[in-house]
């Protein structure tokens, strides 16, 4: 099942709603995202247009770390 909102949705990772509504501003085509958990997500512009997907949402999570202040070891 597609979801087309993150209303109701718990344990999103840290920036995935951000980022999922950034997603649905698309003009043209269509982006799917798919979390770890297998919760697949669909922002759809208004024009037909080029179609992704699925995409991992591991990626965001990478993006997280890689952003993450250096550790002390």
């Amino acid at each position: 099942m597609m979801l087309t909102s993150v209303e109701g949705q718990t344990g999103l990772p840290r920036y995935f709603a951000q980022v999922f509504d950034v997603a649905q501003s698309l003009e043209n085509g269509r982006l799917d995202l798919v979390l770890d958990d297998g919760r697949a997500f669909r922002a759809e512009g208004r024009h037909p247009g080029p179609v992704t997907g699925p995409m991992v949402c591991a990626i965001l999570a990478a993006i997280q770390r890689l952003r993450a202040p250096p550790s002390c070891a």
